[in-house]
């Protein structure tokens, strides 16, 4: 009976363990992807706000309307 019980609780053991490592792994990935979007975002931040420190100058637009138009 006693034999019973232990291969039950490694049993028991392996299955929490596979369980706790499939939920982990799922973490893992969606931090990944997570990471991943919000470096893209960060990239397009940086170029969005380039774009407008280097637009919105007055001396700028006058600049560019004397040079284009």
């Amino acid at each position: 009976m006693k034999n019973y019980l232990i291969i039950l609780f490694l049993i028991v053991l392996i299955i929490l363990t596979s369980l706790v490592k499939t939920s982990t792994r799922d973490l893992e990935a969606k931090i990944f992807t997570n990471q991943e979007e919000i470096k893209l975002l960060s990239d397009k931040k940086e170029l969005i706000l380039l774009e407008h420190n280097f637009l919105s100058s007055p001396k700028k637009l006058i600049e560019y309307q004397k040079r284009y138009f």
